[in-house]
């Protein structure tokens, strides 16, 4: 994280609009990718003797998530395997709106397939609005922590699903 670059003024002056925003009328957006490989990170040997697992060579898959989530409620994830882009962002992001109806405030980072303009106007023609995180603030999206809690349940669970799309499935239906 690079927080030499963080502006401290745009997260002031953010945190104060977020302020006149009603909780449940905020919805955080961001996504997350995953290694399919469900590679485990530690093992356990007898003291002195070293861990070793096996992988094979083969690229491994990723599977990336858009989702929304609204005070504890995980709205709309959409699994998808190809890169993220503008067109497919601004398709998952119609079908959300439909989803939410009119009065809420969209709140996600810049990255570079977020078209603003485009965004605020969909949002606007549904009766919603977007607000933009600062730039190097995710500590301010508070589904940032949803994506450590999948990708925890992942390594400690995910080898007890048949792929890794059903375990990401299982995950989001008990959450």
């Amino acid at each position: 994280m690079n927080y030499i670059e963080r502006n401290e003024e745009e997260r002031a002056e953010f945190l104060e609009k977020l302020e006149e925003i009603p909780e449940n009328k905020r919805i955080y957006i961001d996504e997350t990718g995953k290694n399919s490989g469900l590679n485990r990170t530690h093992g356990y040997a007898p003291r002195g003797k070293k861990v070793e697992g096996k992988t094979h060579g083969k690229r491994q898959e990723t599977l990336n998530i858009v989702a929304a989530k609204c005070e504890n409620k995980i709205i709309h994830p959409l699994e998808y395997g190809c890169s993220m882009c503008a067109k497919i962002f601004e398709c998952w992001f119609a079908m959300l709106l439909l989803i939410v109806g009119s009065g809420y405030w969209f709140i996600m980072d810049n990255a570079r397939y977020h078209r603003e303009t485009v965004l605020r106007e969909m949002a606007e023609a549904a009766g919603c609005h977007v607000v933009m995180l600062p730039k190097y603030s995710p500590d301010l999206n508070k589904i940032e922590p949803e994506w450590a809690n999948l990708k925890s349940f992942l390594r400690n669970y995910g080898r007890n699903y048949a792929s890794i799309g059903e375990a990401v499935s299982h995950y989001f239906k008990s959450a």
